[in-house]
């Protein structure tokens, strides 16, 4: 009987599809797949550090910074001074970003949602699985460093 898949390899194999799921269901919008999660979070949570956004989407600061200058050269994102500390900023949706978000909602998460009513698989336990897996990432990524 051959060895089962690791749960890491196979949780990174339905990742790579849930890609081409998110490209498919942009497909005409202007919004890039590996933008999708940075607006979604922006739009429900409102102006965050970029380090707090970095720390909601699962992404490294470097990956994030590359990311925020291409938005805000765009116009998709602004940043301005945090109130709360001189030293860093907030980022959120411009004015036009969230236009292109809230056109692009209505399609892209019935899409989402079609492919959520296929698993045969309560919603809530998959959530609390997947929620487990990645607590047990970053304790090995915080272990490892």
């Amino acid at each position: 009987m051959p060895e089962p898949r690791p749960l890491i390899f196979q949780l990174y194999t339905t990742y790579q599809r849930a890609g081409r799921l998110v490209a498919r269901a942009l497909e005409g919008t202007g919004i890039r797949p590996e933008d999708a999660a940075l607006y979604s979070v922006l739009d429900r949570h409102g102006p965050l550090t970029p380090s707090a956004l970095a720390d909601r989407l699962g992404v490294g600061p470097s990956t994030l910074t590359y990311r925020l200058k291409a938005l805000e050269a765009a116009g998709i994102l602004v940043r301005r001074p945090n109130p709360d500390d001189g030293r860093s900023s907030l980022v959120e949706l411009s004015p036009d970003g969230q236009r292109r978000w809230l056109a692009t909602i209505p399609a892209f998460s019935e899409a989402l949602r079609r492919a959520e009513r296929r698993v045969e698989l309560p919603q809530d336990e998959v959530a609390a699985a997947l929620e487990a897996v990645a607590g047990a990432i970053d304790a090995e990524l915080e272990a490892s460093k």
